[in-house]
């Protein structure tokens, strides 16, 4: 005779029933990729958007700087997207 689970658990993301083993948390890989993109986002979203604008400012400076050495007024920096209070390091020579 066996012996049923009364116990159901239910989805974080998607809230249908979880069949499976008994620690199992997601219905799906789906639902589980879902929920884990979303606490990254959570977590280290301020990160993100930093690491996105850190991108953007080298693509338009490196646009600017094709002799090695230019001069750029600020506003057509601004006005391009630049960012300047968002830096990665500042190079000491």
């Amino acid at each position: 005779m066996r012996l049923q689970m009364t116990n159901s658990k239910t989805c974080p993301v998607c809230s249908t029933s979880v069949k499976g083993r008994s620690d199992k948390k997601y219905c799906s890989k789906k639902c589980k990729s879902i929920d884990q993109y979303e606490n990254r986002q959570k977590t280290e979203g301020f990160y993100i958007k930093v690491d996105k604008q850190l991108k953007i400012n080298r693509k338009i400076l490196k646009g600017y700087n094709k002799s090695g050495y230019s001069v750029i007024r600020k506003n057509e920096l601004l006005e391009e997207g630049f960012q300047p209070e968002v830096f990665h390091t500042l190079l000491e020579e």
